[in-house]
């Protein structure tokens, strides 16, 4: 029953969410990395802007792995919280 009423935390879901597109990112790191050059080699982008993409593209997944992480921790916490206040009501209530 706990699990099911986790699954509605939004909190969850945002975390869920953020490791998906994380984990996508990730996949397409390479690809990504590889359009900025050919950009930068049609001269579509200067150094200064292809560090700068660079630096994004690298650090994004980590950063949302990060804030995924942080969300689920959190929306089990709260969702354990509920759970645990359910269970007191329901043993106060006999």
């Amino acid at each position: 029953m706990m699990i099911v009423q986790s699954l509605h935390n939004p909190i969850l879901g945002g975390g869920i969410l953020l490791i998906a597109v994380s984990l996508y990112l990730q996949l397409t790191l390479q690809r990504r990395l590889d359009r900025l050059e050919t950009r930068f080699k049609d001269n579509r982008l200067n150094s200064e802007q292809l560090d700068r993409w660079t630096f994004w593209a690298r650090w994004l997944p980590v950063i949302f792995t990060v804030l995924g992480v942080v969300l689920l921790i959190w929306g089990f916490n709260e969702a354990l919280e509920a759970a645990e206040a359910a269970e007191l009501q329901g043993a106060n209530s006999r």
